[in-house]
């Protein structure tokens, strides 16, 4: 009864937040930004009616789902801290503090994720939201982080191909390297985050159909299925996503390796409301075939006027 409970009311808070926030905030969770979105939520009933009639018109809206999603974009500049935290099978690996930033220009704009260095002055080190078991306090050294400091650098362009640039720093070595094709099927601080997944890569693809409309995690989605263009021997080959009606949210994904086995599952897992309004508090990767997860939590704004 009580597990029954959870769920439900894991279903009502998700419903509550894909209505209650725009959809460039929710394309964004995938890129780990909660910034507002311009404008008020698109509906895109009118791109995915309940199933397409035939395999060109499953294709051609599948375009026009992707196309529609990646325009939207954030209003504002914005810098959030959190975690990464990386479990291999049910142990706790290694928490890596992290920042996230979103900076707007006329012309486009950028998301940069960047580590935060193990030896970084405590008042630089990310804040939690409250104490938990397994959360280190703020000013503690973090468990098995990288020591290499790792900065990626996401351009958003209308109508072009993401531009990847990571900055790897070992010391006083630095490495800075622009990334395409199969190098974005790699890790971003050695957690289960790829490059590729933090820069919706798959939304890019050429081969993208809409398959159906289902209910998925209490909410009406429409499933998109992406697929990788050419010959592959590893990462992704193919991504089905599920994408909320009303917002353009990412509700859940999968992606599967080059044998159609599946190797990740995507899906925001906890959510707060400060002000009125609904914040990603968490999000969550897994590696099917390994094993492992890498949740992503996010020191949410506290109000001023909180006790």
């Amino acid at each position: 009864m009580n597990r029954r409970r959870s769920a439900d009311d894991a279903a009502v808070c998700l419903r509550r937040f894909f209505r209650s926030v725009s959809s460039a905030s929710l394309g964004a969770a995938w890129l780990v930004l909660c910034a507002p979105a311009s404008g008020a939520a698109r509906d895109i009933h009118a791109t995915t009616p309940n199933a397409p009639a035939t395999e060109q018109a499953a294709i051609e809206e599948g375009r026009a789902l992707a196309r529609e999603l990646l325009s939207l974009q954030p209003a504002e500049t914005t810098l959030q801290s959190g975690v990464l935290r990386i479990w291999e099978s049910r142990k706790l690996r290694a928490v890596v503090p992290v920042r996230v930033s979103v900076l707007l220009t006329p012309t486009h704009w950028l998301t940069v994720y960047e580590t935060v260095p193990t030896n970084a002055a405590p008042q630089d080190l990310p804040l939690t939201n409250g104490p938990r078991a397994d959360t280190p306090r703020s000013d503690a050294p973090c468990s098995n982080a990288p020591t290499v400091q790792e900065r990626l650098t996401v351009t958003h362009c209308a109508n072009a191909p993401n531009r990847y640039e990571l900055e790897a720093h070992h010391g006083q070595t630095a490495e800075r390297r622009t990334l395409s094709g199969d190098e974005l099927m790699r890790p971003f601080a050695d957690s289960d985050f790829w490059i590729a997944d933090l820069g919706l890569e798959f939304l890019h693809w050429p081969d993208q159909k809409v398959l159906r409309r289902e209910m998925r995690r209490g909410q009406w989605c429409v499933v998109l299925e992406s697929r990788r263009p050419g010959p592959a021997t590893d990462g992704y080959v193919r991504v089905v996503s599920w994408i909320d009606l009303d917002s353009g949210g990412i509700v859940q994904a999968e992606a599967f390796d080059p044998l159609d086995r599946k190797l990740k599952e995507f899906a925001p897992k906890s959510f707060k409301k400060v002000r009125g309004r609904w914040h990603l508090q968490e999000m969550e990767i897994r590696n099917l075939q390994t094993g492992s997860r890498t949740r992503l939590e996010f020191a949410l704004p506290i109000p001023t006027d909180a006790p």
